[in-house]
């Protein structure tokens, strides 16, 4: 794929993001294709749901998109409830590590209520890291009562397969949560992500047992990570195709609960590393990433389905395509999972209340 455009727009978002179909910018980009008479497939979509495309083999759990097809160009978009930004728990893990399935609503350590608690715990990391104090003096309390944030979108054109009979182009919609000053006044533009420690049932170690010095011990966070991401592939590979994406560096919030419950949080830790050196350490490949994305698209093109989406079922290999609303029911055809999963780092002072 080569990328071609870049733009950048600024907007203030209540937690619900724009939808793709309705982005202006988006139109605008594939109005001047128009124009420029560009008769191959126009993909529109945004860096979270390319993501979870590119991250599908490493990922478990179920999510779905919408698909909508008009006049030779497709629209993937999130879909409210389709678990595309849902921040899972050890998704990846065996055994003890992995959370329970329990119906039980009040065990707090089931594979739901992680999920969703660590869904709120990233998002309020997130927009922490957009405050100043927080990002000059690291000692401020993860705050979980903040539902807004600042977004600055950012927009890249690609032509994939270029030259090729299966040529198409792709618009897509990033993200940057944030931004810091470099040296001689650049800014450094960031995504944010946190991780949510887990610790199974005795006599399982947590990594508060086992490495809660290390987590305050910068040298440390490195290793650990590459621990974290053994049994959370599917969420970290998706952070890092979201960083490369939108060319942004990472900065990955090491998070704990704060006694018994889960409403309150401290921040043992803070490191950033670049995607690429993510991606190396634990041995991710990107090309491998477009793959993914380009056997998906082909497939949704020969489908011609207009209105329809996408869904990962939990435990299958292969994507479903189907048409209509019906995601539960017979699907138009099957995407194969192609891609695997196999690609200057500084560390931050740590930072808890």
């Amino acid at each position: 794929q080569r990328r071609v455009h870049g733009a950048l727009k600024e907007e203030v978002e209540v937690i619900a993001r724009k939808a793709i179909t309705y982005d202006e910018v988006i139109h605008k980009c594939v109005e001047s294709l128009k124009e420029d008479k560009v008769t191959c497939p126009i993909v529109a979509t945004c860096d979270e749901v390319l993501a979870c495309i590119m991250a599908a083999p490493a990922s478990v759990n179920s999510w779905d998109i919408e698909v909508t097809s008009i006049e030779n160009i497709i629209f993937l978009d999130r879909r409210d409830g389709g678990n595309t930004d849902k921040e899972w728990v050890n998704e990846n893990a065996a055994g003890e590590d992995l959370p329970s399935d329990t119906a039980d609503e009040d065990a707090l350590d089931s594979r739901a209520r992680l999920g969703v608690e660590s869904t709120k715990v990233n998002f309020a990391f997130n927009a922490q890291c957009a405050t100043k104090r927080f990002i000059e003096e690291k000692t401020e309390p993860l705050k979980e009562d903040s539902h807004s944030r600042k977004i600055v979108y950012k927009y890249y054109q690609y032509i994939v397969n270029e030259g090729l009979p299966n040529e198409y182009h792709l618009i897509v919609r990033t993200e940057v949560d944030f931004a810091e000053e470099g040296a001689n006044g650049t800014i450094k533009p960031y995504r944010a992500f946190a991780v949510l420690e887990y610790a199974p049932p005795k006599p399982v170690r947590s990594y508060k047992q086992d490495s809660r010095v290390a987590w305050t011990d910068s040298s440390s966070l490195g290793a650990i990570l590459v621990d974290i991401a053994r049994k959370n592939m599917g969420k970290v590979a998706r952070w890092v195709a979201m960083s490369l994406l939108s060319e942004t560096t990472m900065k990955i919030g090491f998070v704990t609960r704060k006694g018994e419950t889960t409403k309150t949080h401290s921040i043992g830790a803070v490191y950033t590393i670049s995607p690429h050196d993510c991606a190396r350490s634990i041995n991710i490949d990107s090309t491998k990433m477009w793959t993914a994305v380009s056997v998906l698209v082909e497939s949704i093109l020969k489908s011609k389905i207009e209105d329809g989406g996408v869904l990962r079922q939990g435990g299958e290999k292969q994507l479903r395509i189907f048409a209509g609303e019906d995601s539960d029911g017979d699907d138009d055809s099957d995407a194969d999972e192609e891609s695997e999963d196999d690609d200057d780092e500084d560390e931050d002072d740590d930072s808890e209340n």
